[in-house]
């Protein structure tokens, strides 16, 4: 959770003039350092050999949806077994 000092800090570091986008997009940076920062603190973290497999476990996926987004002989329900199958549902 966002605390009200940070948006304060947040508002004072834009420029005059911002789009609300821009301070959304600050705000969720801000929030999702703060959730990491605590999830740290509290050892609610990956080491860099689940880190891995956790990226090629996504690598495989893309490449499986990357076959049906070009139409290659890969259905929806086949892109979906094989990530089951990945990822182990």
């Amino acid at each position: 959770m966002i605390t009200k000092n940070s948006i304060l800090n947040q508002l004072d570091s834009l420029p005059d003039s911002f789009s609300i986008d821009d301070l959304i997009d600050r705000l969720v940076l801000i929030e999702k350092i703060e959730e990491g920062l605590k999830q740290s603190e509290a050892n609610d973290v990956l080491s860099e050999e689940e880190m891995n497999a956790e990226v090629e476990t996504w690598k495989r996926i893309l490449e499986s949806k990357k076959d049906f987004e070009y139409g290659n002989t890969i259905t929806n329900t086949e892109l979906i077994r094989k990530s089951n199958a990945i990822t182990g549902s």
